[in-house]
C-alpha cells in the first residue's frame, strides 16, 4: 500500500498545439503551486473534506476536519484511522463500516440529516457526501468525503415549521374570536347597534357583545383585558361569557360586583379587565350604564356630548367591589351611545401624537346624528387616517348604539 501523504494527486494540464506562445507558457503556475492553491481553497470550505483508503486511514484532510478531530495541523491527521481519532469510538466504528460499504458498492451517496454526536457530546446532524474512487496509481478503492454540520439549518427549518403552525393556530384563534362577536342589529325596534374592532396582534384583549338581557331589556357592553395577544384574548372570552350569562339573570346594577367575583380567581397578579355594560328598556328607551374603570363612554343627547367615566376600579384588582350608582337616562330620538376602548384614543399617529380625548370628543360631536353603522364606519375611518402606516400599539374597539330620529 502506498503511504498516505497530504498532497493531492498532481493535476495535468494540456492545451492544443499552438494555443499559447512560449512566453505565455512560462507564466503558467507549476503543479505544486496549483495544488497549494487548491488546498488553500479546500481549507476555506465550511465542510469537513477528507480522503480515506479502505482501511479508513486519512490520506488528506482540510483544516476544518483536522480541528474537529482535535489536531491543530491537518498534516497530523494524515495516516491515522478514523476509529482511532473519533472522540466517540462507537460512532467512529459505525462511520467506518458505513464508508467501507459505500466503497464496496462503488456508488456515490448523499445522506441528509445524518445524526451524530459532536466532539463536545451534544447531538448534531450532518449532510454527508461519500464518493468512492480508485487510486489511479494502485487501483485501491478509496473514498472522498464531504460533511457539513447542518444542525443549525435543521433547527431553523424546525423553528420555521413551528412558526407556520403557530401562525395557523393564531389565525384560527382570531377567526373564532371574531365569530363570537356580533356584527350589527339590536332586537329593539328603532334601535341599531354596530361595532368595529382591530386587534394589535392576532387576537385581542378587547371584547364586545350585545343581546337580550333580564326582563326583555337590550344589553350591550365592551371590555378590555390588559395586554394584547392570545393570553388576554382568553381572559376576554371568559369575561364575555360570564357577562352574557349574568346580564340575563341579574340587574345591571349588580353585574360589576358579581362579574368581579367570577373572574378575580382567573387573573394572575397585575392583570385586570376594564368593562362597561348598559341595558336599554324597550318600553321607554331608558338606559342604565355601569363601568368598571372603562371609559370614557360618550352619549350624544340632543346635540350635547355627555361623558361617563367608571363607577368602580377595573375588575380583578379588588376581591370585593362596591360600585357607585349607575348612570341613567333616556335615549331620545337621534341620540347615540358610543363605547370605546383606550386603544382608540391612545394610539399615536404618523407624527407620534395620540388621538387624545379632546380630538376624540370633536370627532364624536362632528359625527352626531348618523345611524350606528355609518357612525361606526366614519369614526373608525378617522382613526385609521390618523394612524397612517403606524401599527396599533393596543387593541381598538368601537361600539355604537343609536335610536332612530
Amino acid at each position: 500500500m502506498t503511504s498516505p501523504s497530504n498532497d493531492l494527486p498532481a493535476a495535468r494540464v494540456s492545451s492544443p498545439e499552438g494555443d499559447r506562445q512560449p512566453e505565455d507558457l512560462a507564466l503558467r503556475p507549476s503543479d505544486a503551486e496549483t495544488l497549494e492553491l487548491v488546498a488553500q481553497v479546500i481549507d476555506l470550505l465550511p465542510d469537513f473534506f477528507y480522503v480515506h483508503d479502505y482501511d479508513m486511514r486519512f490520506w488528506y484532510a482540510n483544516r476544518r476536519a483536522a480541528n474537529y478531530f482535535g489536531y491543530e495541523h491537518k498534516e497530523d491527521l494524515v495516516g491515522r484511522r478514523l476509529e482511532d481519532v473519533d472522540p466517540h469510538p462507537e460512532q467512529g466504528q459505525f462511520f467506518a463500516e458505513t464508508c467501507r460499504r459505500v466503497m464496496r458498492e462503488g456508488v456515490p451517496r448523499l445522506t441528509d440529516d445524518l445524526p451524530y454526536v459532536r466532539r463536545d457530546g451534544t447531538p448534531g446532524f450532518l449532510r454527508q457526501h461519500d464518493i468512492p474512487f480508485l487510486n489511479p496509481k494502485t487501483g485501491e478503492m478509496m473514498l472522498i468525503g464531504l460533511s457539513r454540520d447542518v444542525t443549525g439549518e435543521r433547527d431553523l427549518a424546525t423553528q420555521r415549521l413551528r412558526a407556520a403552525q403557530l401562525d395557523r393556530e393564531l389565525s384560527i384563534a382570531t377567526q373564532i374570536q371574531q365569530a363570537f362577536s356580533p356584527n350589527c342589529g339590536s332586537g329593539i325596534a328603532g334601535v341599531h347597534v354596530s361595532a368595529w374592532a382591530r386587534p394589535a396582534q392576532y387576537a385581542g384583549g378587547d371584547f364586545y357583545d350585545w343581546g337580550p338581557g333580564r326582563g326583555g331589556a337590550f344589553c350591550f357592553g365592551i371590555g378590555d383585558a390588559t395586554g394584547h395577544g392570545v393570553g388576554p384574548a382568553l381572559i376576554a372570552s371568559a369575561c364575555r361569557a360570564y357577562a352574557r350569562v349574568l346580564s340575563g339573570l341579574i340587574p345591571i346594577e349588580e353585574i360589576l360586583s358579581q362579574l368581579n367575583g367570577q373572574i378575580a380567581f382567573d387573573l394572575s397578579d397585575g392583570r385586570f379587565v376594564t368593562f362597561a355594560i348598559a341595558s336599554l328598556d324597550p318600553a321607554d328607551f331608558r338606559y342604565t350604564l355601569v363601568s368598571a374603570g372603562h371609559g370614557p363612554t360618550f352619549i350624544i343627547s340632543r346635540g350635547e356630548l355627555i361623558q361617563i367615566d367608571g363607577q368602580s376600579p377595573p375588575l380583578g384588582l379588588l376581591e370585593d367591589l362596591s360600585p357607585d350608582p349607575p348612570a341613567t337616562g333616556t335615549l331620545q330620538p337621534g341620540d347615540a351611545i358610543i363605547m370605546l376602548s383606550d386603544g382608540v384614543f391612545e394610539s399615536p399617529g404618523t407624527d407620534g401624537t395620540p388621538v387624545g380625548l379632546q380630538r376624540l370628543r370633536h370627532w364624536v360631536k362632528d359625527l352626531a346624528n348618523l345611524p350606528a353603522p355609518q357612525l361606526t364606519e366614519a369614526l373608525s375611518g378617522r382613526l385609521i387616517n390618523h394612524l397612517g402606516d403606524v401599527p396599533l400599539r393596543d387593541d381598538a374597539t368601537i361600539v355604537v348604539v343609536t335610536r332612530d330620529p
